[in-house]
């Protein structure tokens, strides 16, 4: 490397003879992240960079394996969620819609699934010749199919509007309070929360306990009570500069409306579940 200083003539440096390489020589202070190399000329990973070498934030929308890229953007959206939602850029609203179809159906289907089996063991305990005979009816497995996805398909739609109405909602709220509209970023927010129901499904607590152990396993009702809360607060500051007051009465409006608007939506997912059985 070129030398970047030179002693002057007058200096004295023989009192410490590795002083004049120090001052005439020092490390790269910038080096490739991939390779760790201070004269890289540009390499990347293009599963994290693109073919652009623009890094891509969210990891759904980088390249790879499917499992890889969903598990990734879920833990980032919970265990995460500060640093997530405060830098998440704008982008496709389509790539978060895709993320949160994908996450709800497994959150939604990994629910349904534990709670079918559960009623079905109780149902065994209690009669179980009479669970017997149903289960040998054709019919009778025909109709729990339909029904479970029926309800899967109707929970999944409601949830992810649930989701992408508070988005929505929060940037309403927050131009009320003077901040410029983004609601493309805000749509996007609101999808990538589904995250939050995934880690705390049965999917998501069977995952964490196969890849981080009981303890996690455990911690993870904490999501369901302070990350939806942080993750908020992370968007209104970074996306709207919003914080105190003004924070939390956009915050405390979305959710007040959101809440309704769930009621509403799940008596009509139970209605459609209702009419599947009769069918």
């Amino acid at each position: 490397m070129a030398p970047v200083r030179r002693l002057q003539d007058d200096e004295d440096t023989s009192r410490d003879p590795g002083l004049e390489l120090e001052l005439l020589e020092f490390p790269a202070a910038v080096v490739c992240a991939t390779c760790g190399a201070g004269d890289c000329p540009g390499c990347h990973d293009e599963r994290v960079t693109g073919h652009s070498g623009v890094v891509v934030f969210v990891p759904w929308e980088r390249a790879g394996g499917v499992f890889a890229r969903f598990w990734a953007t879920t833990r980032a959206s919970t265990d995460g969620a500060d640093a997530f939602f405060f830098g998440l850029p704008d982008g496709p609203v389509g790539a978060a819609l895709s993320y949160a179809l994908v996450a709800e159906v497994a959150a939604v289907g990994s629910s349904l699934a534990v709670c079918f089996a559960a009623g079905a063991a109780l149902v065994w305990a209690l009669f179980p010749a009479w669970a017997a005979l149903l289960a040998s009816e054709t019919a009778t497995r025909l109709a729990c199919a339909r029904v479970f996805v029926v309800m899967v398909t109707s929970f999944t739609w409601l949830l992810v509007s649930v989701h992408a109405l508070h988005g929505w909602l929060l940037d309403r709220a927050a131009s009320r309070a003077g901040a410029a509209r983004a609601t493309t970023r805000a749509l996007r927010f609101g999808l990538y929360a589904s995250g939050w129901d995934v880690m705390t499904s049965p999917l998501g607590a069977l995952v964490t306990l196969v890849t981080a152990g009981p303890r996690a396993a455990l911690g993870l009702t904490e999501h369901a009570i302070r990350t939806p809360g942080r993750a908020t607060s992370a968007m209104l500051r970074g996306l709207y500069r919003l914080d105190g007051d003004a924070a939390a009465r956009a915050r405390g409006h979305a959710m007040r409306v959101t809440m309704v608007a769930s009621v509403a939506l799940v008596v009509v997912a139970l209605g459609v579940s209702a009419l599947a059985l009769r069918a």
